[in-house]
């Protein structure tokens, strides 16, 4: 069907005018829509909103089918049920609704010692760390944001990676805000960069960390490339003479972490470094006697288990038989029931956690 016939049989339709005449379209006006779909067939290869009824008759309206108007830059536009056009929607969209939420906020901040205190508070850091955290942020308090990045910005040079909120957050509560305590713990100068598995930042530099070789357990190929073909028999026997070696593949569940972390962030610095659970380094492994226990949180010679509805539901016997395993390689252990928890979805008891650490430091 020639194009300016199927214009004018497509205008008497109404459809023009009235889109609801689109609903009965394909029922009403078969022929018509087959002509249509021939003649726009190139907005096939496009965005799948630029291939319904409605951006097709504009593309031979307001278009007269030529491809080059609906591009820019050789990309597509998209067609907009609003504006009835094909408009640029390349930009991000989301990020300049951000940047315009930021522009209207005021620039008052707290103090750093009220802004870290309030972060402290019933642990409200820990629910700012995720996606799009930043914006959740900025509506509930926005005073806190800008809190927050007033008082570290001398994190504003850092590569993108290292100077996140939630980077910016752990600089405040685990260390003052000071940025000497996030350099490199060996060469005292370069700083080290933000590990997001364990959300805080890496001890040593890159350059350090290849120089001194510190894996407190080297791995496979590390021992391949210092003892060559006996590296399997140095391997064994490193096994065999350390009683406990890390592991990732084991399920925990999420409030067990909550717990480990609170606790850990009550701790001495001495005593962090001495500390081993799932979202920190991983969890130490047992392999006693042909006996092989995963350790929920182990800090020197004190262990905690947390003891969990779904993971020990079918395990008392099992779980007495661990104990009794750490009791005989020389570990104190402390129980935690998730029965213990107030109001667990939301928050934990204070005093669970002075408990935990009271046990750590003084062993009561």
């Amino acid at each position: 069907m020639d194009r300016e016939i199927l214009k004018e049989k497509i205008r008497l339709t109404g459809y023009l005018d009235n889109i609801r005449v689109g609903m009965s379209f394909a029922n009403r006006y078969p022929e018509l829509l087959t002509n249509l779909l021939l003649l726009t067939s190139e907005l096939d290869n496009g965005y799948v909103v630029n291939k319904n009824l409605r951006a097709r008759v504009i593309f031979l309206f307001k278009y007269d089918l030529d491809i080059d108007k609906i591009k820019k830059n050789g990309k597509w536009l998209t067609f907009s049920r609003k504006e009835d056009a094909f408009i640029d929607k390349t930009g991000d969209y989301h990020k300049l609704a951000w940047f315009k939420i930021k522009n209207n906020m005021s620039n008052d901040f707290f103090s750093k010692e009220d802004t870290i205190n309030l972060l402290l508070k019933d642990c409200y850091y820990l629910t700012l760390f995720g996606k799009a955290k930043n914006r959740t942020l900025i509506k509930e308090n926005p005073k806190l944001y800008n809190s927050i990045y007033h008082h570290t910005i001398f994190m504003n040079n850092f590569n993108i990676n290292n100077k996140k909120l939630s980077c910016r957050i752990i600089t405040l509560v685990k260390y003052n805000g000071d940025v000497d305590a996030i350099k490199c713990h060996s060469c005292k100068k370069c700083l080290t960069t933000f590990n997001y598995k364990i959300f805080d930042f890496n001890k040593l530099c890159y350059t350090c960390f290849n120089n001194e070789n510190e894996n407190k357990y080297p791995n496979k190929g590390w021992f391949r490339k210092k003892y060559g073909d006996e590296w399997e028999l140095e391997y064994d026997l490193f096994i065999e003479s350390n009683n406990l070696i890390l592991v990732s593949d084991k399920g925990y569940s999420k409030i067990s972490q909550k717990i480990f972390w609170l606790i850990y962030n009550k701790l001495e610095l001495n005593q962090q470094k001495e500390c081993y659970f799932k979202e920190l380094n991983n969890e130490w492994y047992i392999n006693h006697k042909k006996n092989f226990f995963y350790i929920d949180f182990k800090c020197g010679n004190k262990i905690i288990e947390f003891d969990g509805v779904y993971w020990h539901r079918n395990s008392k016997e099992k779980d007495k038989h661990r104990n009794s395993i750490y009791h005989e390689l020389g570990y104190d252990i402390l129980i935690i029931d998730e029965d213990e928890l107030i109001n667990k979805r939301d928050k934990i008891g204070d005093d669970l956690i002075n408990k935990c650490v009271q046990f750590i430091t003084n062993g009561n």
